[in-house]
């Protein structure tokens, strides 16, 4: 029997009764539709008149199975897919595929989780139904897009903070949002902190340019490193990002972030208010790095800077440990350096020739090769020298506006290294 043209008008197109077939095919041929709720199956009737044959024969292999109705609901790095309404056939499975088309699932149950890393801002499922031999029998239609958020912690000291950087200044001019550094992300990024002596913002996200200052200077908004890695990141295609900012100025690793401290407490309670409240807000929050700015207050005590790398790896391995969701995530160490104080009290007091002054230096030194050390020991912990950074000109430990800003790039840059990894 030779096969019809159906573009031609050779054959009928009005598919919805039964139509004999005219034209060049060889013989009498009849047409039926079956229906399967939203799919559809074709079947050809072929009735040989001649020999009294009937046969059925599929034109197709889009199967009579409805699709799934999908569903997908965030989750702490992870998104839940579930569905209902497809039955496998036997031998089958199911697969749940991303588009962007980044992460699948293979399963034979009706849901499956999938972890997210870094990823696109939005992401869309579909579940195909799989034959046996792994022939597509049907799909879902692509879910709602899925909002992914990328989570940043920040944490430290006075440094973390940003104590003397302000958000404007008259002389020499520096207008941090609507300077030449100003970008997208300063509305867009948003960011929770707490911190000794820093106003709270609050448990809902705000943008990053939010008021922040110290309670005994109400008036003067000031900012840390978030600024500087969050317009790096931008700047670089990344998107949806968001910061917990947990800081108290000097405090040394071994009183007051111990596993258990009201510090270490408030940092990972902080944490988790904020990936709840994304989750809750129907977000994907994923915990992709942390930033850690502190060590000053050890170096200046040399019984806590010897003590620096086990006090230091021990608060990473709990933070990551309590923190739930991504447990590998990088960290980058900020590693501090308190050379130009002590260049400074060589200005002010003489040559560096006292026990006290000494310690300084030999602290500095244990607190910075620890960093290093940690970095070289510890899965995805990666270090930055802040030395090269000016500090201001009245105390010559803190950072002025401008190296905040670079503190924020170099952070941010040595984080878009481990993220190509």
């Amino acid at each position: 029997i030779k096969e019809c043209d159906w573009s031609s008008d050779v054959c009928s197109s009005d598919l919805r009764d039964r139509k004999s077939v005219k034209g060049p095919c060889a013989r009498p041929v009849s047409l039926a539709v079956v229906h399967y709720g939203s799919d559809v199956r074709w079947w050809t009737r072929l009735v040989a008149s001649a020999v009294g044959l009937t046969l059925l024969i599929p034109l197709t292999a889009r199967g009579a199975i409805t699709p799934p109705s999908i569903a997908v609901r965030a989750d702490l790095a992870s998104v839940h897919v579930s569905w209902r309404g497809a039955t496998l056939p036997a031998g089958g499975r199911y697969l749940v595929t991303s588009s962007p088309k980044q992460y699948t699932c293979s399963t034979t149950s009706t849901s499956c989780t999938i972890t997210v890393g870094a990823t696109q801002p939005t992401l869309r499922f579909q579940v195909a139904v799989l034959s046996a031999k792994g022939v597509l029998v049907t799909k879902s239609n692509l879910s709602s897009p899925l909002t992914t958020v990328h989570l940043f912690v920040l944490a430290g000291q006075s440094n973390a903070a940003g104590w003397s950087s302000v958000v404007t200044r008259s002389s020499p001019k520096f207008d941090l949002w609507n300077g030449s550094t100003r970008s997208a992300v300063d509305s867009r990024a948003t960011i929770t902190w707490l911190g000794c002596g820093l106003q709270s913002s609050g448990a809902t996200p705000v943008p990053l340019t939010a008021h922040q200052h110290y309670l005994p200077l109400p008036s003067v908004p000031t900012f840390g490193p978030e600024v500087g890695i969050a317009r790096r990141l931008w700047s670089a295609g990344w998107r949806n990002l968001a910061f917990v900012k947990v800081t108290c100025g000097g405090t040394d690793l071994e009183h007051f972030w111990y596993q258990g401290s009201d510090q270490f407490s408030t940092l990972v309670s902080s944490t988790l208010a904020m990936e709840g409240w994304f989750t809750a807000h129907k977000t994907v929050p994923v915990l992709s790095g942390g930033f850690w700015v502190q060590g000053e207050a050890d170096a200046q005590d040399l019984s806590a800077a010897v003590q620096y790398y086990d006090h230091g790896t021990a608060l990473i391995q709990a933070v990551r440990a309590a923190t739930i969701s991504v447990r590998t995530f990088p960290i980058i160490l900020g590693s501090i350096d308190i050379s130009q104080w002590i260049q400074h009290w060589h200005t002010t007091n003489g040559s560096c020739i006292s026990t006290e002054c000494l310690d300084y230096e030999r602290g500095n030194t244990e607190v910075r090769a620890a960093d290093r050390r940690a970095a070289a020991e510890m899965p995805n912990v990666y270090v930055v020298d802040t030395a090269a950074i000016p500090r201001n000109t009245v105390d010559y430990i803190h950072l002025g506006p401008e190296g905040q800003l670079q503190l924020g790039k170099s952070l941010g840059d040595a984080f878009l290294r481990v993220a190509k990894k």
